[in-house]
């Protein structure tokens, strides 16, 4: 079973997370990202010292993959996007996943 969580945090210094920002600026924000950029496109490649990892190349690793809750469909949904590029939506929920990849 899966618990969705939205999470807020209130430092009550004023800081806020403005309308027009990306999840790439929000995760940023939140934790230690790390990324490359790519024709002016931010790749990531670790979230909070866990970086992405090959096993065999070319055949088998692990990446970061975002996700976005469909609250209609009741389920996850893969961001089509890089994080830089996807523009956040009031309600949103989102979500980093450490993921394995197997071709």
């Amino acid at each position: 079973m899966l618990l969705n969580v939205s999470l807020a945090i209130d430092y009550d210094n004023g800081t806020v997370i403005p309308n027009g920002s990306t999840l790439l600026s929000l995760t940023v924000f939140l934790v230690k990202v790390e990324y490359k950029l790519y024709s002016m496109r931010a790749y990531v490649t670790s979230i909070n010292g866990v970086s992405e990892r090959v096993i065999a190349l070319g055949k088998e690793g692990y990446l970061w993959l975002w996700y976005v809750y469909d609250k209609e469909k009741d389920s996850w949904t893969a961001g089509l996007t890089l994080a830089d590029n996807y523009l956040l939506h009031d309600g949103d929920v989102v979500m980093w996943k450490y993921t394995h990849w197997k071709f």
